[in-house]
């Protein structure tokens, strides 16, 4: 892995937007590997490219669009791969 980007998801405007991106400083020598990755804080071995903005409650983010991420107003986050995201999305727009 050569970079982190971590991206609001949603329908409207804000859809895409990079809230932090981070690269790994020797990333033309080959793939970087982490075992473990805390929101804002750059690992060793890597460079900020985006600041970390603050997360909203509510809203979706994903991680190299491979892994999605929400948190509730209590700051309890639930973490869903790919397909789990999609299939909720999908579940909550049939609802409707």
């Amino acid at each position: 892995m050569q970079f982190i980007s971590v991206s609001e998801v949603g329908s409207d405007e804000s859809s895409g937007r990079a809230v932090w991106r981070i690269q790994h400083v020797m990333d033309n020598v080959g793939q970087a590997t982490l075992t473990s990755l805390t929101y804002g804080e750059v690992p060793k071995g890597w460079s900020e490219v985006k600041k970390a903005e603050h997360l909203l409650p509510n809203v979706y983010y994903s991680i190299n669009d491979e892994y999605y991420f929400v948190r509730d107003t209590n700051y309890k986050y639930s973490v869903l791969s790919r397909e789990q995201y999609f299939s909720r999305r999908l579940a909550v727009s049939t609802q409707r």
